[in-house]
């Protein structure tokens, strides 16, 4: 990626004062979790609420960013009227593909357009919208966990939780609809594997600390592709062996980029790619891949887009006519604005390229639509979890860029978050108010929006 030469060479005086390690920052108790209601009915989305798989304790060796382990969940009651209704699989457009970017708000797109001095590729799209994130969580702002949840589910949710209801009970998300459909999946992201925003659409787990319990449900969830940071071993023993469980499951497991030309699209593949070398020490706590600008020129870790080129390529190889469902992350916005109270500067620099990492990947899915596809059976949406560090800037050019402030860092903030979209249901976009309303739209379920505002 191309900076100017102000921005390179703050980012190099950035790097110089840059602590070796940013800590973790945004860790917090989880709330107490309410007991589930003996007599709950589904809800009114009509999706069938099914047993969680046998809870276990956290694994006592999670540590780096990730909340605090607590207790599993007691097994909840089922409710089985009625578990056919409402969601109808087949309604989901042929393609699915959701581009997510953690923490950003409209702010960062803009920061984006200042620095590329020119329009983006989501500037192509419908849009935006801006729209509601808080959680089940009363006068709590929202955490990745929940937020992703609600996207992938079109349930509120208490934050830590993945792919739950607030009573606890395991709802379908829109990659098991797709499955259900006949479709492909696919997951990808910038940070490690079993980060929550991913999972969140693969699994149904108490906690985003059970990283044991997550790691086996995307296993037993198996999206045709997942692809990814490797986990240290060091840091999270509970996911040791992770490739040899994914080989033993009848995955191709890719280590090292670029990949092999020998790799099977009808195969389901699992990409564990290591943190190459940085000229800083990029957070550590977040374990993810590197951000473009700050490579060093032998780094040889996939970029967001040639992750997602991958994806598409592999998803789209299988000849199968019902099509894909996929889910890209880019997580780099999130990291920065926790790490901004560490880092002022370096994060002030950064935000802009990150940014435009995922508007090349937004580019990138357009332009294969256009090539393979359609926009009259793909859906393309461009959205974020939540907005984090009340990033703010004042001016228009590049040097504004460089006195951006985060005056909420290391924390998330309640404010509301764009969208963009692209294809069938995308003119429905205007009747997005919350989270939740994503999953409606993911899933062609649109005569569900407008749904009730926010989760009280």
């Amino acid at each position: 990626m191309k900076l100017s030469p102000r921005i390179s060479h703050l980012l190099l005086a950035a790097i110089a004062l840059a602590a070796p390690q940013a800590g973790c920052l945004d860790a917090r108790a989880l709330p107490e979790l309410p007991q589930p209601v003996a007599d709950e009915s589904p809800s009114s989305l009509g999706l069938c609420e099914i047993e969680l798989p046998s809870a276990r304790p956290c694994p006592s060796d999670v540590g780096g960013r990730l909340l605090p382990p607590m207790q599993p969940l007691p097994e909840p009651p089922v409710d089985t009227e009625d578990c056919e209704a409402a969601v109808d699989p087949t309604r989901m457009p042929r393609n699915v593909i959701v581009l997510m970017g953690d923490g950003v708000g409209p702010v960062h797109w803009q920061a984006a357009r200042i620095l590329k001095d020119a329009p983006l590729a989501v500037d192509a799209m419908e849009g935006p919208v801006l729209y509601a994130t808080d959680s089940a969580d009363p006068g709590v702002v929202t955490d990745s966990a929940a937020s992703a949840s609600a996207m992938a589910t079109g349930h509120c949710t208490y934050n830590g939780q993945l792919g739950t209801s607030a009573a606890g009970l395991s709802v379908p998300t829109a990659l098991e609809l797709a499955q259900q459909a006949g479709k492909r999946t696919g997951l990808v992201t910038n940070t490690f594997l079993t980060d929550a925003s991913p999972m969140a659409f693969a699994g149904h787990v108490p906690s985003r600390s059970c990283q044991t319990q997550i790691s086996e449900a995307a296993l037993d969830a198996r999206p045709d592709v997942w692809l990814g940071g490797a986990v240290p071993a060091s840091l999270f023993e509970a996911l040791g062996g992770l490739d040899e469980r994914a080989d033993a499951a009848g995955y191709q497991v890719v280590t090292h980029w670029p990949p092999p030309a020998s790799i099977r699209n009808r195969s389901p593949l699992l990409g564990l790619f290591s943190t190459g070398p940085s000229p800083t020490a990029w957070p550590q706590w977040e374990y993810g891949l590197t951000p473009e600008a700050l490579r060093a020129p032998d780094n040889e870790e996939p970029t967001l887009a040639e992750m997602t080129r991958l994806a598409l390529s592999h998803l789209a190889g299988s000849n199968r006519g019902e099509g894909f469902f996929l889910f890209v992350e880019n997580e780099h916005p999130d990291t920065i604005g926790h790490d901004a109270i560490a880092n002022p500067p370096l994060a002030a620099a950064l935000m802009g390229p990150v940014m435009l990492e995922l508007d090349k990947a937004v580019a990138l899915v357009l332009e294969w639509v256009e090539a393979n596809a359609s926009f009259d059976d793909t859906l393309v949406v461009v959205c974020a979890d939540h907005e984090n560090g009340g990033y703010t800037f004042e001016g228009d050019t590049a040097d504004d860029l460089l006195k951006a402030r985060f005056p909420a860092s290391p924390s998330h903030t309640s404010a509301r978050v764009p969208i963009y979209a692209l294809g069938p249901g995308s003119e429905r976009l205007a009747d997005v108010e919350h989270l939740t309303d994503i999953f409606h739209l993911l899933t062609g379920n649109l005569q569900a929006l407008p749904s009730a505002p926010g989760c009280d």
